[in-house]
């Protein structure tokens, strides 16, 4: 099993919620002109938001065990 340090992982979903924020700052300021992918932001960041979640709780529940992430 590969061990992944928690400032790594954390690095990574601090990158991931910031990608979320750019295309919602992105569809807001109208800066995407393909109105399908104006369609589909709010699923995108949708599955972004729900990695994080499940990685966060992967996280917790590897430190609860000693584990790593």
């Amino acid at each position: 099993m590969e061990h992944v340090s928690l400032s790594a992982e954390l690095g990574e979903i601090r990158y991931a919620i910031e990608g979320a924020h750019w295309i919602a700052d992105s569809v807001a300021m109208g800066a995407v002109p393909d109105p399908e992918r104006t369609h589909s932001a709010p699923v995108i960041i949708s599955a972004i938001l729900l990695l994080v979640e499940t990685r966060l709780h992967q996280c917790s529940e590897a430190r609860r065990t000693r584990r790593t992430c």
